[in-house]
């Protein structure tokens, strides 16, 4: 832990002072891949997994994954813990829908964020998802 004061001062030479920790770490986590399979895939008739591949094997790890159609609208939203991650982690099953209803033929966009438990390194990847029915 490297333990820092930061001293500021305003235009009226008022100084004030404060102290901060933070962990500085040998390069964060990141994602080397983020995927759906199959893809395209059709919402009527099968679903799509969702994984990823990283380069921090053992640690635990914070997931969250957001799926948007193209005009920015929430489809999805998952969050995971990931306890003593592989290199290569099964997200989850997704069959297309929202709140039930399948969804139509097009293209969503998937959002994945990692963060590791262990320095609170962060890392984001979009994916796309292809729904053809």
């Amino acid at each position: 832990m490297t333990i820092r004061v930061v001293s500021a001062s305003d235009t009226y030479s008022n100084r004030a002072s404060e102290r901060i920790d933070f962990v500085v770490s040998e390069g964060g986590i990141l994602i080397s891949e983020f995927y759906n399979y199959p893809n395209p895939f059709s919402s009527l008739t099968e679903s799509t997994i969702l994984g990823f591949s990283h380069n921090r094997p053992g640690e635990d790890l914070d997931a969250v994954l957001v799926i948007y159609d193209l005009a920015g609208q929430l489809v999805d939203s998952r969050h995971y813990s990931i306890e003593e991650s592989f290199s290569h982690v099964t997200l989850a099953e997704w069959d297309g829908a929202k709140n039930g209803n399948k969804l139509m033929n097009g293209i969503y966009l998937g959002k994945l964020s990692v963060r590791s438990l262990l320095d609170g390194s962060k890392n984001e990847q979009i994916t796309k998802l292809i729904i053809v029915n």
